[in-house]
């Protein structure tokens, strides 16, 4: 385990940043820097992930354009989904390293000339390549994984409400960005459209560079614009991964990214649009009360909820059902800023972004388990059945989750020798 700052060193940091911080942050009444870096990773969350997911909108007008073959159009996007999960680790090394400020203006002056290379494209490989380099470049500079590393590292004691304002923000983007995108495209086609998204990338992301910084530290300040700086252990990987709550965590992404699998696909696209804006509003919400409540009991009180929706939905055969199942899994899907704050609450900072893209991936694969037995089930007929299983898998991993509580931090790898 390190610790974020050692004993031995605060007294000389403190000396050496009390001037600083006095000046910056001390003053009565003087907003403190760190909620700027939430405005700014807010419009990154807004704009820039809406776009990487709008671009499946042109899929099939650049398809009947170019005259490219079904498969091959359909294996572009199929790749950039799989290299965007993995490269996830590479990301969340690259943040813990560097800092998000630098993978922010590189990756998003990347998307940004993709968008405007795609928009020229006039071949299947000229599209493939700088697709993917538009697609590489929202995966480094737009992703979760960077921007909830930067609000990580500014924010202690007012981490709830940082994040959970970040992660509404990510679902915010999808409800009317692909909207705008789909209208630009019926408009002024789709290489008008890449080209503007493409410009307009890169405006956003010089003019955000101008304000995030990726560390308080790199301003003089501390998190929070507390006057002490912060002493928390903080986790290297290896160590979280031999806790007990990494592996309930594991669990929880399974079920909470999962959100009732192929069970909603079946229902009405009005009743799912109005879950969608539900969920922002209890993704806030939710948040918020994990500051208040320790996340570990929120979160698994949402996935009893989303259990108990999934009775209703067995035992009501009427839309009182399916609006309450609906209901419950908005719910579960509101906990996504909770899991988050769990993680950085549990382990800490400075290998914060490296766990978030760990437990992405292994999220991506466990969540193939519920997901692939589910779809068995409905296709042998079982659909009750189908039920009754994800029923009692939520119920499992809130159980799993709510005695996943703070792990201790072990042993200093290197102790002093003793007299």
């Amino acid at each position: 385990m390190t610790y974020l700052y050692r004993p031995d060193t605060i007294t000389a940091m403190k000396d050496e940043m009390q001037t600083s911080n006095a000046a910056s942050s001390g003053r009565p009444g003087r907003l403190f820097y760190g909620w700027w870096i939430l405005v700014v990773c807010s419009l990154l969350a807004i704009f820039g992930g809406a776009v990487n997911q709008s671009q499946t909108f042109f899929v099939v007008p650049m398809r009947d354009d170019l005259n490219f073959n079904p498969a091959l159009t359909a294996l572009i996007f199929t790749l950039a989904v799989a290299t965007g999960t993995v490269a996830g680790l590479l990301v969340g090394w690259l943040a813990d390293q560097y800092g998000s400020r630098p993978l922010v203006l590189f990756g998003g002056l990347a998307a940004g000339a993709g968008l405007i290379l795609s928009s020229l494209a006039d071949s299947y490989w000229h599209f493939l390549l700088t697709f993917a380099l538009a697609f590489a470049g929202t995966t480094v500079g737009f992703s979760v994984i960077t921007l909830l590393a930067a609000v990580n590292r500014w924010f202690i004691r007012r981490k709830p409400v940082a994040m959970a304002t970040l992660m509404a923000m990510f679902s915010v983007g999808p409800a009317f960005v692909p909207l705008l995108v789909a209208l630009g495209m019926s408009s002024v086609g789709w290489r008008s459209t890449l080209l503007f998204l493409g410009v307009f990338l890169c405006v956003l992301t010089a003019l955000v560079c101008l304000v995030l910084r990726s560390r308080p530290e790199d301003m003089g300040l501390w998190p929070d614009g507390e006057a002490e700086p912060p002493n928390i252990p903080d986790f290297t990987v290896r160590e979280a991964m031999r806790t007990g709550a990494f592996w309930a965590l594991v669990l929880g992404g399974m079920v909470l990214y999962d959100a009732a699998g192929a069970t909603v696909e079946d229902i009405s696209p009005s009743l799912t649009i109005g879950m969608s804006l539900l969920a922002v509003l209890l993704t806030f919400g939710m948040g918020v009360a994990a500051g208040k409540v320790p996340p570990r009991m929120v979160l698994s009180g949402g996935l009893i909820i989303g259990a108990l929706g999934h009775l209703a939905l067995l035992l009501l055969d009427n839309d009182v059902g399916t609006v309450a199942f609906l209901s419950a899994v908005a719910v579960v899907q509101g906990g996504s800023a909770v899991y988050w704050i769990m993680v950085g609450d549990y382990f800490g900072r400075s290998k914060f972004a490296s766990l978030v893209g760990l437990l992405l991936l292994l999220r991506a694969v466990v969540v193939f388990v519920p997901s692939v037995i589910a779809e068995l089930l409905e296709r042998m007929g079982h659909y009750e059945i189908s039920l009754v299983f994800y029923l009692l898998v939520y119920a499992a991993v809130a159980v799993a989750l709510w005695f996943a509580r703070r792990p201790s931090p072990p042993l200093p790898a290197t102790t002093p020798a003793r007299d």
